[in-house]
């Protein structure tokens, strides 16, 4: 065996055995999801964690997934002058069956920031996400979006956000 043939057959070997190094929390991941896989009873349970769709072992979101409706996912706040704030309120319904529970609201940039309620939306009830989108340094078109991660089915959802920025004269 040569020199060569050696270090390509340790480096092997050394990949191998580091594929197989899973850290506990990982271990515990894959073995709840597998269970889950192999008992769809506790998928669908009350108050049970649900797997996400891209396959991944993670854990999105927890509890029954329930249905969510906006009654606009895009707005066009048109043309504004730079430097001035535009707020929009994106106004939801809960047309599911379960209390809708929104875990998480990220917009595509720091100068578009959401807020929203962190209490339970009853099925029925309406919630309301209120977007800032700050126009300083910013001029041109807009495109911005917010995705909003709840116990929904799909479990993101994202509102769209556009509009022109007037450059500020100097």
């Amino acid at each position: 065996m040569s020199v060569k043939s050696f270090f390509v057959a340790v480096l092997g070997l050394f990949l191998l055995a580091s594929c197989n190094n899973v850290s506990s929390e990982e271990k515990a991941i894959r073995e709840k999801a597998k269970a889950k896989l192999e008992n769809p009873s506790v998928t669908n349970g009350p108050d049970k964690d649900r797997i996400n769709k891209n396959n991944d072992n993670k854990i999105e979101v927890q509890g029954p997934s329930t249905k969510i409706q906006f009654k606009e996912s895009k707005y066009n706040f048109g043309t504004v002058d730079e430097g001035k704030k535009v707020k929009h309120v994106y106004k939801f319904t809960n047309v599911g069956t379960e209390p809708l529970v929104i875990q998480n609201a990220k917009a595509s940039c720091g100068c578009t920031v959401p807020t929203y309620a962190k209490d339970p939306i009853q099925p029925g009830e309406t919630g309301e996400i209120d977007v800032v989108f700050d126009s300083k340094g910013r001029p041109g078109k807009v495109s911005k979006t917010v995705t909003i991660t709840a116990n929904t089915e799909p479990v993101k959802t994202v509102l769209f956000l556009t509009g022109e920025v007037k450059r500020k004269k100097k």
